[in-house]
């Protein structure tokens, strides 16, 4: 009578070494299955049994949602793959228009721009440090501060013209450019923006 009662409570139930042969793995890996909680087990005298039907549709559902996943991550990968490329592209696309506007003299980096600001301000220094000495014989023979006045304003107008003329040497940038390129460059000034 107690096997019979056991038979009914087991009714619809296997246990692990019939899901181990069914699903052709190992009975350890049917314990794993059971621990995740894909496949819910009923211990019976120190024995696992598993409800055959729902057991089997959630290991089925299990399989589907790993193929889905891996397909998802195909596709997430590919996803990415294609906007690290486009963003390669794009990267790749703007550094040619960089160099491009170098060449053209078009754009200078900054220590082309520093060597023309020290260039500008050595013109600057030069000027400015010969202009004692120019006036100093012309201001020591004058009694009247308003003459005196006069011939610093003129010498400091002088310093200021020739400082206005100080252009732009685009050759010269021209040089460096190509030499960091390795290419000629043949554009007229008329191009700088």
């Amino acid at each position: 009578m107690v096997e019979a009662s056991k038979a009914d409570e087991l009714k619809g139930y296997e246990d692990t070494k019939w899901f181990a042969k069914f699903f052709n793995r190992s009975e350890e890996r049917i314990r794993q299955l059971s621990d995740s909680g894909v496949m819910p087990k009923k211990r019976v005298k120190g024995v696992n049994y598993y409800p055959t039907i729902p057991s089997i549709q959630n290991y089925i559902k299990y399989l589907q949602d790993i193929v889905d996943n891996r397909r998802k991550t195909s596709e997430e990968q590919e996803s990415e793959k294609l906007e690290a490329d486009i963003m390669y592209k794009r990267t790749k696309a703007n550094l040619a228009i960089l160099d491009l506007k170098q060449l053209q003299a078009k754009l200078l980096r900054a220590e082309d721009v520093q060597i023309y600001t020290e260039n500008l301000a050595a013109t600057i220094k030069s000027a400015l440090s010969t202009l004692p000495g120019r006036l100093a014989m012309d201001v020591c023979k004058l009694d009247d501060p308003a003459e005196i006045s006069e011939v610093i304003t003129d010498g400091i107008n002088e310093v200021l013209e020739n400082l206005a003329r100080f252009e732009f040497d685009i050759d010269f940038y021209k040089e460096r450019i190509s030499e960091r390129h390795g290419k000629e460059v043949s554009l007229s000034g008329d191009d700088i923006d």
